[in-house]
């Protein structure tokens, strides 16, 4: 099982295996991307493409993105939707369970008086079992932008599979089902009848005490807080919210000298966020996201039509840990 900081890019240490396979070289790249958008080929880049394909063969990995995009993608998507990096990320192929430690009944360190036994340890742990959803996004590219700089396609092809894919594995995150998709924060807390995780508000009259709640339902287990909301709701609900005293608490956050922080907490705008809704909670110990199959792309020629299309897809799923890692915030239902 490989850790990952971030999707997509590799642990510390070991090499990935398509940079065995050249495909992190400058060469490859631009013979990849003339590919994808259907322009001539040198003979040099068929057969840098033609080598690849052959030493992949054998994986069913097809042809493979090149590093550098790749990894782009993925960084594009998680400056886009910060939760998609903040949770715990793992690379592992195929489905697997994962039991993840959330804590200690008895037995953790402590003094022990002269002459009596060290008590052995209890632990408690979560099992997730993680499979994968098939997550895709189809980008038509006209013949006409074949005319386009190497430069600005690559661009072009990176923001636009970064953001409808980044998009829907962040929505996901927060809201899927779990039956066909990735299985969401928000459901699992709604699903616990009388479930303190879950704090309703007045629309338009957040609270200081409304987000003290949130802070207290989400308290365990031990992680790096965060809040997450989309940037409307940040400005009309957030920003507007005053202490005991009445003074707004996102003039100065004392705790960091950031605006966009209360308590110590970073506030993250992400626009998967529902209007209204605010998620507090821990995501790096609160959420295993895999990525079995990682970013691939592939092309091909749609000569009816006059375009390429080419297709971004990654095979992904995900699950809450724990529900005690997690608070949402919610407007109570109008009458």
């Amino acid at each position: 099982m490989e850790l990952l900081s971030a999707p997509g890019i590799p642990a510390p240490s070991g090499e990935r295996p398509e940079m065995a396979s050249g495909t992190g070289s400058p060469a490859y790249k631009t013979a990849w991307l003339n590919y994808t958008r259907g322009a001539p080929l040198t003979d040099e880049q068929t057969s840098i493409l033609q080598s690849v394909g052959r030493t992949n063969a054998t994986t069913g990995d097809g042809l493979f993105v090149p590093t550098t995009i790749s990894d782009e993608i993925i960084s594009l998507m998680i400056e886009q939707h910060p939760i998609i990096g903040d949770v715990k990320n793992l690379r592992v192929k195929g489905n697997f369970t994962i039991n993840i430690h959330t804590g200690i009944v008895s037995g953790d360190a402590d003094v022990i008086p002269v002459g009596t036994c060290l008590t052995g340890e209890q632990n408690t742990f979560v099992s997730v079992t993680l499979g994968g959803f098939q997550y895709g996004k189809l980008v038509e590219i006209p013949y006409a932008m074949r005319a386009m700089s190497i430069d600005a396609y690559e661009s072009y092809l990176r923001s636009e599979i970064a953001a409808r894919l980044g998009h829907a594995v962040a929505r996901d995150i927060v809201y899927g089902n779990g039956t066909d998709r990735i299985t969401g924060i928000v459901p699992k807390l709604l699903a616990e009848s009388g479930t303190p995780q879950v704090v309703p508000y007045t629309e338009g009259s957040l609270s200081y005490d409304d987000i003290v709640a949130a802070m207290a339902a989400s308290s365990k287990p031990a992680g790096t807080r965060n809040i997450y909301v989309n940037e409307e709701t940040f400005w009309r609900e957030l920003m507007t919210i005053k202490d005991t005293i009445g003074r707004p608490i996102f003039i100065n956050d004392p705790a960091t000298g950031r605006i966009n922080s209360t308590f110590g907490v970073a506030v993250k705008i992400e626009s998967a966020m529902q209007e209204n809704d605010i998620l507090a909670g821990k995501p790096d110990v609160g959420y295993v996201l895999n990525w079995n199959q990682e970013i691939t792309v592939g092309a091909q020629d749609n000569l009816r039509c006059l375009r390429t299309d080419v297709v971004g897809w990654a095979l992904v799923d995900g699950a809450p840990t724990t529900t005690k890692a997690w608070a949402l915030l919610r407007p109570t239902p109008t009458p």
